[in-house]
């Protein structure tokens, strides 16, 4: 599930982007795209806190993620049948790994846990360099569990809270977690509530994933875009779940009133392209959009004025960067 609430988001990144001593006006432009980028699916993911902690916190040059989720047909009764055997076929496995953490365990404890709460106050206890204790006390479940399992987009458990020691508790739930979900099919954060309180996971049969991708590039400038994947786990999709779906889709690049690229885009681009710095001092403008205009007639696309390229290139340039924004290393501005 997707529980977070927008001001739980704002407050625990900010606490913490301030605690590794981030300026105001930095937290301010992250927490902008992130919030903005959510809101795109009306979602806030368990991921999301890990996402922006992850893209404020890598050094330059870099790669950083943030994805939002949407679940479709959670409650379908094919979804609950297979989720009841999927859970039958890992009971031997996630008893192995609850008694696993309890041999690892600093003190005699019983898995799994009567209380949540019981269980994150255990994992802290046994997890050197772990959150102040407000975080396994505030807010909502899948709040304070993404404080103890933040990835980063290699998978390789590293998270901006703490690390969890080799042959910690922590560490067998996280990677037996990871492992679990790949093999069933079933969600990793959903696999460790069970492992930890015997709260039945429960399959997700189609989770549409928008994943938002900013590159500092190390010969300068930067690519920003976006891709969503659909992960579907069974066949049984209505037509409502198919238009919940192609919404998604079109809302993960603010694209629900945007129009394909026509050829008269094709050849505006082209032409563009070529130029090395579009004039954008007084007095060059008109004679430079022109130039253009001539090019465009030439090409069968006629205006009546040089203002009928230039708005058309301005309108062009948002369309683009809707998807793929890109900026050379001239431009760039310094973190």
């Amino acid at each position: 599930m997707n529980d977070m609430s927008e001001s739980e988001f704002r407050s625990a990144f900010g606490a913490q982007a301030q605690a590794q001593g981030h300026s105001e006006k930095r937290i301010r432009d992250v927490l902008r795209t992130f919030i903005a980028q959510r809101k795109s699916l009306g979602l806030y993911g368990r991921a999301d806190l890990c996402n922006a902690l992850e893209w404020i916190g890598i050094p330059l040059p870099s790669v950083t993620h943030g994805e939002s989720r949407m679940e479709v047909g959670r409650n379908s009764l094919r979804a609950l049948v297979d989720s009841a055997r999927l859970r039958e076929a890992i009971a031997p496995w996630i008893d192995e790994v609850r008694r696993e953490m309890e041999r690892l365990s600093s003190k005699k404890v019983s898995l799994p846990f009567a209380k949540y709460e019981q269980a994150l106050d255990w994992l802290r206890e046994e997890s050197p360099g772990a959150p102040p204790e407000e975080v396994s006390s505030e807010g909502t479940r899948s709040y304070r569990t993404t404080l103890l399992f933040c990835r980063d987009p290699s998978g390789a458990g590293r998270g901006p809270v703490f690390k969890a020691g080799e042959g910690s508790p922590r560490n067998v739930l996280a990677t037996s977690a990871k492992r679990m979900a790949d093999a069933s099919g079933l969600e990793e954060m959903d696999l460790v509530e069970t492992i930890l309180t015997g709260e039945e996971a429960a399959l997700v049969p189609v989770v549409v994933r928008s994943k938002h991708v900013r590159a500092v590039l190390p010969t300068g400038g930067s690519i920003a875009r976006t891709e969503v994947s659909i992960t579907y786990r069974n066949p049984e999709v209505s037509s409502e779940d198919s238009r919940k779906i192609h919404r998604a889709l079109r809302s993960a690049w603010g694209a629900e009133r945007t129009k394909p690229l026509t050829k008269l885009d094709q050849a505006l681009w082209e032409i563009i392209r070529e130029v090395e710095d579009i004039p954008r001092e007084r007095g060059t403008i008109p004679a430079f959009w022109e130039e253009v205009k001539s090019e465009m007639e030439a090409r069968g696309f006629p205006y009546q004025t040089w203002r009928g390229p230039y708005n058309a290139y301005a309108r062009l340039e948002k369309k683009l960067n809707r998807f793929t924004e890109t900026t050379p290393p001239s431009s760039r501005e310094e973190e």
